[in-house]
């Protein structure tokens, strides 16, 4: 994976859950492993419920993450 970035997604029982936007590297996204690599290192309620593909993620001129904007594509 070339970047990524993290946001909180509305869940019905949890309040949110983290949902990962990720921009693969040119090889694709093995989302398995992904996943795995996040449960073997993370705390369970860490793990993202869900890994999106993005082209990009997008970034304030400083470099800072735009988070409402992958937010918004949540829907």
């Amino acid at each position: 994976m070339a970047d990524a970035a993290v946001v909180g997604a509305p869940h019905d029982s949890l309040g949110e859950v983290p949902v990962a936007f990720v921009v693969p590297r040119d090889g694709g996204l093995d989302r398995e492993k992904v996943l795995a690599l996040c449960a073997e290192r993370l705390s369970s309620f860490k793990v993202p419920a869900e890994l999106i593909e993005i082209d990009r993620v997008p970034r304030t001129g400083s470099g800072k993450i735009l988070r409402f904007q992958l937010q918004q594509r949540l829907g």
